[in-house]
């Protein structure tokens, strides 16, 4: 089916004269959606539009440009919309000006759209009346969670819109409102004027471990972690305040049973047609996976996936901050530089499985074998490095003989209980305030030791400076 004819499609047509919202004024809820959308996705405009065969309309609008803003409607040639109710997916396009789809759009052209973000209005019998959408005027990379939030405000959006075609029932449209959030999949609040939980359903009571109505009756307060507390009481207070119409804010929650939850929380306030604050809704979404994920990215940007220890960017920066503090205090310190012996050998005769197995037990080795002062990491392949912080040339030769003990004595190629052993080349330099060293100039030292020590055939460690003759094994 065409988009022509998919938007011109009698049946969807008769679904959106139904819901009887074409051409009405703004009204709530609708207009504290758009506000929370474009609030929460930090965008200056948000839009709730119903499409008819010809034309748009904007059931509500949070700062539309002109003249749609007083219009409240525009022909289907500047309608980037369109393309979601067409699909009845999502389109999400982070700069308008470089997308296939709507790049020739006037709307591009004429109206700075550069950023758009809209999530279909689909109806229970499967008929896409219009979208919720978020508009930038600069490029914007759009999140799945700013995705997520746009389908959940849209799935509320598209519940009231459904109420609009029930048999009316004599209750106003506030508390149908509050009937559709009871069954909402995301958690929900309700709060009064003073912040208290007025409302809770279902799915953020399971979100915390609480049944809903223990919760009613608290505030934010009761579940926020204590460190997370003082942000969230002052976005809170500026929100009751009236300063700000909404608030998205990442924190943590502790369940019932005392363990801490991460989740996404954007707070909206709903106003009386007089202005007065009517009531806070409050929509939350946990956020365990993202934050361990971000939690794990954040630990790979400085540490090497297979060991655990320091990677070689971490490594020269701490590096540089000892011999920093050298330079400033007068102590001095010693860089090892390791190598494993035979890691190509291990591959090629066991396999890459048994020689990532090496290098793991070499990594945990040194991890248990250094000081708490001083700093492990693994370089890249098989090159391990320690700084030895506070430590004099003939202690960092001592500790050196020592760790190339230790792995020939302890590590075992093969598994446990194999016999066959490792070695290591271990290259040993020493910094202080007379030599006055950079990093990259102490790490040559190192290497030139090293390798000093592998020509004296493995399986021991050289000063640099020393011939190979003198290191010990």
């Amino acid at each position: 089916m065409s988009a022509s004819s998919t938007l011109a499609d009698p049946r969807r047509l008769a679904a959106l004269e139904r819901v009887k919202l074409l051409d009405t004024p703004p009204e709530e809820p609708f207009e504290s959606l758009t506000r929370a959308a474009r609030d929460a996705l930090d965008v200056p405009v948000a839009l709730l539009t119903l499409l008819d065969s010809d034309r748009q309309f904007f059931k509500s609008s949070a700062g539309a440009l002109e003249p749609w803003r007083s219009q409240r409607e525009s022909t289907l040639e500047f309608s980037l919309c369109q393309h979601a109710v067409v699909s009845g997916e999502p389109l999400v396009v982070e700069d308008a000006r470089e997308h296939e789809l709507v790049r020739e759009n006037p709307a591009v052209r004429e109206l700075n759209v550069v950023a758009y973000a809209g999530v279909p209005l689909v109806t229970r019998e499967g008929h896409a009346l219009g979208t919720l959408c978020a508009i930038d005027v600069e490029p914007h990379r759009w999140s799945d969670q700013d995705v997520t939030l746009l389908r959940d405000l849209a799935r509320v959006a598209i519940e009231q819109i459904e109420a609009r075609s029930s048999p009316e029932d004599g209750s106003d449209d506030d508390e149908r409102f509050r009937r559709l959030f009871a069954d909402a999949p995301v958690g929900m609040v309700f709060m009064a004027e003073d912040g208290t939980f007025t409302e809770v359903n279902a799915a953020f009571g399971e979100l915390v471990g609480y049944a809903p109505d223990e919760l009613v009756g608290r505030t934010f307060a009761y579940i926020t972690h204590p460190e997370d507390a003082p942000v969230h009481e002052e976005r809170a207070r500026r929100l009751l305040a009236g300063e700000i119409r909404s608030y998205r804010i990442e924190e943590r929650y502790v369940r019932k049973g005392g363990e801490p939850v991460w989740v996404d929380m954007t707070a909206t306030a709903m106003e009386r047609r007089d202005g007065r604050p009517r009531y806070t809704v409050g929509v939350v979404e946990g956020i365990a996976h993202r934050k361990r994920e971000e939690e794990r990215l954040r630990f790979l940007a400085d540490h090497d996936a297979l060991t655990g220890l320091y990677n070689r960017r971490r490594f020269i920066e701490e590096l540089e901050r000892e011999l920093a503090a050298t330079m400033r205090y007068g102590d001095a310190g010693a860089v090892l530089l390791i190598d494993l012996d035979g890691v190509k050998e291990v591959n090629d005769t066991l396999g890459h499985a048994e020689g990532d197995a090496f290098i793991a037990q070499v990594g945990g080795l040194l991890r248990r074998s250094v000081r708490a002062t001083d700093t492990a990491a693994r370089l890249g392949g098989d090159e391990f490095a320690v700084v030895l912080a506070r430590c004099s040339q003939h202690e960092a030769g001592s500790l050196a003989d020592g760790l190339a003990r230790t792995i020939r004595e302890e590590v075992r190629l093969g598994g446990p209980d194999a016999d066959r052993t490792a070695t290591t080349s271990i290259g040993v330099a020493a910094f202080s305030k007379q030599a006055n060293l950079s990093a990259a100039e102490l790490l040559d030292k190192a290497d030139v030791a090293m390798y000093e020590a592998k020509r004296g055939g493995g399986g021991r460690s050289v000063l640099h400076g020393e011939e190979a003759s003198s290191g010990r094994i």
